[in-house]
């Protein structure tokens, strides 16, 4: 008998029907622990439908754990809300999750229902709602939804999304708040209120008061992006978060705010010296135009203190006061991290950053011997060159561990062959490496000079799983680099994923495309195969299909996008 079902529709051929075969099994088998149904975008179920997976359920006594995925605009009508309420007749369930997102035909008695459901049961241990975009929903709704989460008291786990509700308020977070009076086992909790924004500082003074008195808090995860918070905002989470001594995982999402300061940097600078045990920290100051090269200074000053961090992710894109001496004292505290295993670093559209900035990064590199992933970007720093390419390859050298690369120069026009052939000198000594991306869109002095040594230094990375290269608009390319890419690829035996994009090149034909299919036909391990030459002036797309298909009866099995 079965102990978990996991049912996945198909948007183009689930209807009602096809369901009939779902609810027969599930009407067979009473020992049903686990269940997972996922209706995303299948949007050719009636109310017919989801009233026979309704009754269908009668009878589970035995379920702990329940996840209904429903995204993009479903006519569910009341069956769904009906849906929802029963399974307030589980007593059993210990972990319940619902997804919504996008769904913008959900409205306040839907999110009600989920409410009234939540308040019978009591033994839930994680909760999982999901209301992203649902744009239908009013703070009454959400505050029927808080009424039913008040009644549980076990609860460990705790995932709160309300993405883009630009009707949520302050007091929305109030009736939270009560809500999570009596979660004082919860070690894990994410607060998703992006684009909310009616949110405040007083809103972020609500939450915080209730924060505080969560003890066993491990992990905590807040999106503010796009709120209406300041200094003031950040200061309150300060004075809170500094007293959640077990915290070890925390991300904090700022993006958009336009009017955090150096100030609110620094009062986060502040709170991460008292965090000892953080493992892993996320931060997003992306269009917080504001910040300068003074509060990244003080913000490092607390990022040098966490010397059990293993992780972290940092995005300052477009912060376009953004300068060197910035990315010099960021690149001083990194030194201090030396068992950090996993860095992301975002500088978009900081235009003020030259080849000076990318070699304070590179020297810091150097000291973190065990990173094993690293995601720089760079995309629109018009002033970066070669000679920082060539920086950052000195350090690639030296970081024989790393399994993991993601580099995005995305614009950087100043950046030609000789900055992309010493990079690659650098990637080919990383005999451990699984995943390489590169993004070198819109560098239009690169040619097949560059992609040739590119090719060359990636045959000796047996071990490589991965590969994803962006050459869009590089119009300089020309069928022999595509070729010369190509022949570098035999000898990749672990290669499972391969995304080349050279869209916008005028210079590849279908000679170039027919080239290039008869290298990836020889390569077995593929399990997927994403190409993208639009915009190919010389490429036809006879030469396109017939490509799709060769590969296809080449590679059965493999999943082809062209």
């Amino acid at each position: 008998m079965y102990k978990s079902l996991h049912f996945k529709g198909d948007p183009d051929l689930t209807n009602d029907a096809s369901l009939e075969e779902l609810c027969q099994m599930l009407k067979s088998s009473k020992t049903i622990q686990e269940i997972r149904l996922d209706f995303e975008k299948c949007t050719k179920i009636s109310d017919k439908g989801f009233r026979m997976v309704r009754d269908s359920l009668k009878g589970h006594h035995l379920l702990k754990k329940v996840r209904f995925c429903l995204i993009t605009s479903m006519a569910l009508g009341d069956t769904w809300k009906e849906l929802i309420t029963g399974l307030g007749r589980f007593s059993l369930m210990r972990d319940l999750g619902i997804n919504l997102g996008g769904n913008c035909r959900t409205r306040d008695k839907g999110v009600a229902a989920i409410g009234h459901a939540l308040k019978r049961l009591t033994g839930l241990e994680k909760v999982r709602v999901d209301f992203c975009r649902c744009c239908q929903i009013t703070p009454e709704g959400i505050m029927k939804l808080n009424q039913g989460l008040k009644r549980l008291t076990k609860v460990t786990y705790l995932f709160y999304n309300l993405f883009g509700l630009k009707k949520v308020m302050n007091e929305n977070l109030i009736s939270l708040n009560k809500a999570l009076t009596r979660y004082t086992l919860l070690k894990e909790f994410w607060l998703i209120l992006f684009g909310c924004n009616q949110v405040t500082d007083d809103g972020v003074e609500t939450i915080g008061e209730r924060l505080i008195m969560l003890p066993q808090l491990q992990k905590l995860t807040l999106y503010f992006y796009g709120c209406s918070l300041t200094d003031r905002g950040l200061g309150l989470l300060k004075e809170v978060l500094g007293e959640l001594k077990l915290l070890e995982y925390l991300q904090l999402d700022f993006g958009g705010c336009e009017k955090i300061t150096d100030k609110g940097l620094a009062s986060l600078g502040e709170l991460l010296k008292g965090l000892d045990p953080l493992k892993e920290v996320k931060l997003n100051f992306g269009s917080c135009p504001q910040i300068t090269d003074e509060g990244i200074k003080s913000l490092s000053q607390g990022l040098q203190e966490l010397n059990q961090l293993e992780k972290l992710s940092i995005r300052f894109t477009g912060c376009e006061k953004t300068t060197d001496e910035g990315m010099g004292s960021l690149s001083e505290a990194l030194k201090k991290l030396t068992i950090l295993q996993s860095l992301s670093l975002s500088f978009e559209e900081c235009l003020k950053i030259t080849d000076k900035g990318m070699e304070s990064l590179s020297g810091a590199l150097r000291e973190l011997a065990l990173l094993q992933i690293l995601n720089l970007s760079f995309g629109e720093c018009n002033n970066l060159t070669d000679e920082g390419l060539d920086s950052l390859h000195q350090s690639l050298k030296e970081l024989t561990l790393l399994e993991d690369v993601d580099l995005d120069f995305t614009e950087c026009s100043n950046l030609t062959d000789t900055g992309l052939v010493s990079l690659s000198e650098g990637l080919k000594n990383l005999n451990f490496i699984k995943n390489i991306r590169l993004n070198f869109a819109a560098c239009e002095a690169i040619t097949d000079e560059g992609i040739q040594s590119l090719g060359e230094d990636l045959m000796p990375l047996l071990y490589l799983q991965s590969l994803a290269l962006n050459f869009d608009q590089c119009s300089d390319i020309t069928d022999d680099g595509l070729y010369s890419l190509s022949l570098s690829l035999k000898g990749l035996k672990l290669l499972k994923d391969i995304c080349l994009n050279f869209s916008g090149n005028g210079n590849i034909t279908d000679s170039g495309l027919n080239k290039l299919g008869q290298k990836l036909k020889r390569l077995t391990s593929l399990q997927t195969i994403k190409l993208n030459f639009d915009e190919c002036e010389q490429t036809s797309d006879e030469a396109l299909s017939a490509l799709s298909a060769s590969l296809s009866k080449k590679l059965p099995g493999v999943k082809v996008a062209i």
